[in-house]
């Protein structure tokens, strides 16, 4: 009985091992992805892999897509991954494309109880002519689903005035 005990335990420990292995490799494959799509990549100072199921991943990073070279085209980039095999494959090179959310200015996120859920605090301008354009005073608050393989914005509500 002590043995089928031992055995169990390892194929569990053994388990969350290979998960954890497929996340960092999935951290791995964007990072790679990105310094071929993107110049002056920077790290990320939060939890940047999100599993929403087994093989499906969202994975944050920091960089200039196309590489424009300017002031205001570095942005946090959200992009999702599949599992294929023994690589992936890129869904959504940015999740914030198309969206309310200004990715240059996060300044938080995590994911929900739920796999498919995100979390985001960001600044963006509450009084665009009176503010610098690298200095939003507003605080915003998003709530991300993650639908038919993509994220959607369900939710994005002013928090409060910045005294930035």
């Amino acid at each position: 009985m002590k043995k089928i005990k031992l055995i169990i335990l390892s194929m569990i420990i053994l388990g969350f091992s290979a998960f954890a292995d497929e996340k960092d490799d999935a951290k791995k494959f964007v990072d790679a992805y990105a310094e071929k799509v993107a110049c002056n990549i920077e790290g990320v100072s939060f939890d940047r892999v999100f599993d929403m199921k087994k093989g499906l991943y969202s994975v944050l990073w920091y960089g200039d897509i196309d590489c424009y070279g300017g002031s205001g085209t570095h942005s946090f980039v959200l992009t999702v991954i599949k599992k294929q095999g023994n690589s992936f494959k890129v869904l959504e090179q940015d999740a914030f494309l198309g969206t309310d959310i200004n990715s240059r200015f996060i300044t938080h996120i995590e994911q929900g109880n739920k796999p498919r859920v995100l979390f985001i605090n960001y600044k963006d301008f509450v009084y665009p002519s009176e503010e610098a354009p690298n200095n939003p005073s507003g605080e915003w608050g998003a709530e991300l689903q993650f639908k038919n393989n993509k994220w959607i914005v369900v939710e994005n509500d002013r928090i409060d005035v910045c005294n930035s």
